[in-house]
Formats: structure tokens, sequence, C-alpha cells
């Protein structure tokens, strides 16, 4: 929420800071923009899709929250998430 309220609106509010500090992240999934693009009309920006994406990595890694990177088809990133779930649940 912060990255695109700074991307539409040139800011980020306080208050948008000030949950970050309230909610702390474990993981992080990130998809990657290996998959086609699609016109839906909600999404915007898909000329800026490398952009977006360096954006997102960058403010994981400054943040510091891990993060898996997900590639491939919709179906091998299902499989990587729900085994990365079960794996926590394993270790619980």
């Amino acid at each position: 929420t912060q990255i695109y309220s700074d991307v539409y609106l040139k800011k980020v509010p306080s208050v948008l800071l000030e949950l970050e500090k309230q909610t702390p992240m474990d993981h992080y999934f990130l998809f990657d923009i290996d998959v086609p693009w699609v016109a839906d009309g909600l999404r915007d920006l898909g000329a800026k899709r490398r952009q977006m994406m360096e954006i997102f990595k960058e403010n994981l890694s400054s943040r510091r929250i891990p993060y898996i990177l997900l590639r491939g088809a919709y179906e091998k990133r299902e499989n990587q998430v729900v085994q990365f779930v079960d794996r926590l649940f394993a270790a619980g």
C-alpha cells in the first residue's frame, strides 16, 4: 500500500507508516512478471511492470522483509506457496 501510495499520490501518509510498525511481516510472496500482463479493468501500469518489480524488491530488501520470488505458470506458483506454508505448519 505504501508503494502504491507513493506511485500514485507521490507521498506516503504517516498512518501507513504507523500501521507497518503494528503489523510485523515474517515473510512475503513476490510474484514475478514472467506471465502475460492482462488489462482486466483493475490493473494498470502494464508498461511499468519491470520498474514496479524493482521497486517492490528494493522496498522488501531495505525493510529486511524476507521474500520468495514466485515464477512460472500460475499452478507452479500456487504449489510453491502451498509447499512453503506446509513447511511452516510442519515446523510449527
